[in-house]
């Protein structure tokens, strides 16, 4: 900057003398006006000086992850692995007001899907991964002007680089002494610590441990099943409002969506929803039926579960559509949790 700033003096300097030199005639220049004229060329030198900025400007510029962090846990290839089920739950959070956007091309009403994400907050896109196979997309995040892209790898369990990683986690896990195993040396240490004790009484409490760690979502799906059936009972009207039979109620439309459901189960601390149907009574649907019904699906399922979970985010939650034999038969669009891609 210091070497273009001294050449713009030398140039209007030498300018003002050629203009001098045609104006006056160089015989008629006195030194007097050589001082003018070099003075008038450094101060247009300086004035123009002002406008033009002394550093260059800094970059504005960001990668992805200075905009979004993902918070889900990488494996040892820089991707992701799915669990068994290919339901996998890609997570992140906002570092600054953006928004997100996502091209999906198994989405026919929704291929191209953007969320607006403020400072703070999280989100998820839930993805599903074919047995054996991997699934690559490419997220952008817009911040200002700029479009900022990452793929993401997901991997099946079964696929070649997948298993072999598991396999290896397998075997060093199979060494490690994990909490179960504390827990379980803990507990058997005690036991012979403490012989003065009534044994009975103590194998029974350690049971009764065991069997809360073995369900401890059991109470929010017996919850789930008693509000599954009153939904069912007030869409075929034969429940009055307070849940009893009678002879003449009126189906109540809004809860129609729960006819076709055989369970629902929840996993609060993976915050996942398994909603079961009866297939027959859905595929009959035509294709704009379809998607209103799945709307209402999605509504009411959340309704449910806020209804037997007060602490639950039901905006973060994962919920899946499966026939009663446990296959797959839709998800959540990824960017609209409030739609659902059936298969």
């Amino acid at each position: 900057m210091a070497i273009f700033i001294a050449l713009l003096c030398y140039l209007f300097l030498f300018s003002a003398i050629i203009l001098a030199v045609l104006c006056f005639g160089f015989k008629h220049i006195t030194l007097k006006k050589w001082l003018y004229i070099s003075l008038s060329g450094l101060i247009a030198a300086f004035v123009i000086y002002q406008f033009i900025p002394t550093t260059a400007p800094k970059s504005d510029k960001l990668a992805f992850n200075d905009v979004i962090k993902l918070k889900s846990k990488k494996s040892d290839t820089g991707g992701f692995d799915a669990p068994k089920d290919g339901h996998f739950i890609l997570k992140g959070v906002a570092l600054k007001n953006t928004k997100i956007i996502l091209k999906d091309d198994l989405d026919e009403d929704y291929p191209v899907t953007t969320k607006k994400l403020k400072a703070g907050q999280s989100f998820q896109i839930p993805l599903y991964v074919k047995d054996g196979d991997s699934v690559n997309i490419n997220l952008h995040a817009k911040y200002k002007k700029q479009d900022l892209e990452k793929d993401i790898d997901v991997w099946s369990t079964t696929d070649n680089t997948s298993s072999k990683r598991k396999s290896s986690e397998s075997k060093d896990s199979s060494t490690s002494t994990s909490p179960e195993k504390i827990s379980s040396k803990k507990s058997s240490t005690k036991q012979k610590s403490s012989k003065s004790k009534n044994i009975s009484q103590e194998s029974t409490k350690q049971g009764s441990i065991k069997h809360k760690k073995a369900n401890p979502n059991e109470k929010y799906n017996k919850q789930i099943a008693n509000e599954v059936k009153l939904y069912q009972g007030w869409a075929a009207g034969l429940l009055d409002d307070d849940g009893n039979p009678t002879q003449d109620g009126e189906p109540q439309d809004q809860f129609s969506f729960s006819t076709p459901i055989d369970k629902i189960t929840y996993n609060k601390k993976q915050e996942r929803v398994n909603v079961y149907l009866h297939s027959g009574l859905v595929n009959n649907l035509s294709k704009s039926e379809k998607k209103e019904f799945g709307h209402e699906l999605i509504k009411g399922v959340q309704a449910i579960i806020s209804e037997v979970d007060e602490d639950a985010d039901i905006d973060m939650l994962d919920i899946k559509i499966l026939n009663t034999h446990g296959r797959d038969m839709g998800r959540q669009q990824i960017m609209n949790p409030t739609q659902i891609s059936w298969y």
